[in-house]
């Protein structure tokens, strides 16, 4: 299991972006996807930088291919 960083769009930007430390992992998750606005909502209270940005564990789903983010928010990575 990986450690992702999940940042809000900036405005005019409607997908997710999802990346591990090393970057060997990025994606973009679009915003209608599963559990992404409850994420996000989630980032918007909790998260760092003033709400834009937060690090959860996560996974690809071998049988989906989709990736599955844990909801419990990790604290401040320093990368």
């Amino acid at each position: 299991m990986e450690q992702v960083k999940r940042s809000l769009p900036l405005p005019g930007v409607l997908d997710l972006m999802c990346y591990n430390q090393k970057r060997d992992f990025q994606c973009w998750i679009p915003r209608k996807q599963n559990d992404s606005e409850k994420l996000a909502d989630l980032i918007r209270a909790s998260g760092l930088s003033e709400g834009l940005k937060a690090y959860f564990k996560a996974f690809v789903d071998q049988t989906t291919k989709q990736l599955v983010v844990l909801p419990t928010m990790l604290p401040a990575q320093p990368w």
